[in-house]
């Protein structure tokens, strides 16, 4: 935020009357709308001691993950509702309701850099665990000295961003990693931006959820989920591509039956989505392979008949390779899907993996395998059903 000039003074007697307006450097940290405000200093007027005194005020908030901004106001009080309110403002940008583009205003104060920040997104690092917050905290770039402290600033971040109407993006921070990022690429583990470098790859390539405003502890028990449906998937894709699933007895080619396999568990996920009709669905699919549990879900919802599904690619993606892993290598495993529609019971319908392909188990048994028995206050009235027939047609890939 830049320091606004004071007003010229009109020759009226209201004016000449008016307090003067100095510049004060408000020192806080902005919340979503609002805006923390830790304390106001008149700032030196001579401008290289201004300088130095701003800087030194600027480190120490950045310690705690705040900052500086100037302002000029009659008093400090009246400083710091400056600050508050332009706050406020700019997180209240609303977009406009037909185009979606950022409400127009002729406020000297809203810089165009203001109108582009809700198309820019933000990417913020998430040390889920105590232990990973002790590992960093050897390399001396966390200003924070216990973990529920860090989390609480990292909340505060991902609501100030939102607020700002950013597309927001949180990022597993895993400190072994981290370590052989920085020892890969010859930089030091202790520099701030080596931290930032590795968040931006991390976002691209590892474990990262969008933040909707979730509290920090579902955020991070997201995070941890994610975590291990990312490890099933490379899992499946190492069985994929390692296992020795010997020749195609119809063209002999044995990297035939992997692309079998995937191609087929891709089209059971759709054939079970497309059955599934309205509501918002959730598959999820667990296979054994090789000592290893793999498990992964996909997220879809259909709003009306006349709708396509609307289902996350790279979740699917996921869901398809691993029980394409359990299609080729002929393991034990199942799939169920969840539907919730408004006004209806949930349905459960549950699949069994056998010998490659999903057979229909009774109700009974999907119940056994997914649900939970009601309790004396339990006034839940979901429906367990056996899944529907899934049998191949004649469309479907002719390779063993």
């Amino acid at each position: 935020m830049t320091a606004a000039q004071p007003r010229r003074a009109a020759a009226t007697l209201h004016d000449e009357t008016r307090p003067t307006e100095n510049e004060y450097a408000v020192i806080g940290r902005a919340e979503g709308s609002g805006y923390q405000v830790w304390s106001v200093e008149r700032t030196p007027a001579d401008p290289d001691t201004r300088q130095q005194f701003l800087e030194e005020l600027s480190n120490d908030a950045e310690d705690q993950w705040g900052g500086v901004s100037t302002v000029y106001a009659t008093s400090p009080q009246e400083a710091e509702e400056r600050i508050r309110h332009e706050q406020a403002r700019i997180a209240g940008l609303a977009p406009d309701q037909e185009t979606h583009m950022p409400a127009k205003t002729t406020d000297p104060d809203i810089t165009p850099e203001h109108l582009l920040t809700p198309a820019t997104p933000a990417i913020v690092a998430v040390i889920t665990t105590p232990e990973h917050f002790e590992a960093l905290r050897t390399y001396d770039i966390l200003p924070f000295t216990d973990h529920t402290t860090y989390l609480t600033h990292i909340e505060n971040l991902l609501r100030a961003h939102t607020a700002r109407g950013q597309h927001t993006i949180a990022v597993l921070f895993d400190p072994e990693e981290y370590t052989d990022y920085c020892d890969e690429g010859n930089i030091d583990p202790a520099a701030p931006t080596s931290q930032g470098r590795y968040t931006a790859e991390a976002a691209a390539t590892g474990t990262r959820l969008t933040y909707h405003g979730q509290d920090i502890a579902h955020l991070t028990n997201e995070l941890h989920a994610q975590a291990d449906q990312d490890d099933s998937y490379e899992c499946a894709r190492r069985i994929l591509d390692l296992a020795d699933l010997g020749p195609c007895p119809d063209c002999g080619d044995s990297s035939a039956r992997t692309g079998h396999a995937l191609e087929k568990a891709m089209r059971l996920l759709i054939a079970i989505l497309d059955r599934a009709g309205t509501g918002t669905h959730k598959v999820t699919t667990c296979i054994d392979a090789f000592g290893e549990k793999l498990i992964a879900c996909v997220n879809a919802e259909q709003s009306t008949v006349d709708t396509p599904v609307r289902i996350n690619e790279h979740e699917a993606l996921q869901v398809a390779a691993i029980l394409a892993a359990g299609i080729a290598t002929h393991t034990t495993g199942g799939v169920i899907l969840c539907t919730s529609t408004p006004d209806a019971p949930d349905r459960v319908f549950g699949w069994r993996l056998e010998h490659g392909d999903l057979t229909q188990p009774t109700a009974g048994e999907v119940f056994l395998a997914f649900g939970t028995a009601p309790t004396d206050n339990d006034t839940s009235d979901t429906e367990y059903r056996p899944g529907y027939n899934l049998t191949p047609g004649s469309e479907w890939p002719t390779h063993h």
